[in-house]
């Protein structure tokens, strides 16, 4: 899942991550930035992702800096805030499940949770 990003790229949330090659790269083409490097990494090396750091440029041009970034969680988590620091940058946030889902597998997570690596 991709919050903020229309049908295959752009949007107003952070929509870069690999997926669209030259036109708008991610912040780098390592398997943590990266969906075809993740996928690479998943498939050769049996290391699936546990979250790709996606970016969202000024004005969708990497040329103009960068204006967030935000993790893509592994479904069904998603990423939370974790109620500190710039709510612009991925490292403020962790992926977890959702605190309201529905289904038997899903439990709620205290806010001071470990960050998962």
């Amino acid at each position: 899942m991709v919050p903020g990003m229309l049908h295959c790229g752009g949007g107003p949330g952070p929509n870069s991550f690999g997926q669209n090659l030259a036109q708008r790269p991610g912040l780098s083409d390592s398997p943590e930035h990266d969906v075809l490097s993740a996928l690479e990494r998943w498939v050769e090396k049996g290391k699936p992702p546990k979250r790709i750091v996606a970016v969202k440029y000024v004005g969708d041009n990497p040329a103009n800096g960068i204006l967030r970034t935000r993790p893509l969680c592994p479904y069904p988590e998603v990423a939370a805030y974790k109620g500190r620091g710039s709510t612009d940058e991925a490292d403020n946030f962790k992926c977890r499940e959702p605190r309201h889902g529905k289904g038997k597998h899903r439990h709620h997570h205290d806010d001071d949770d470990e960050d998962r690596d």
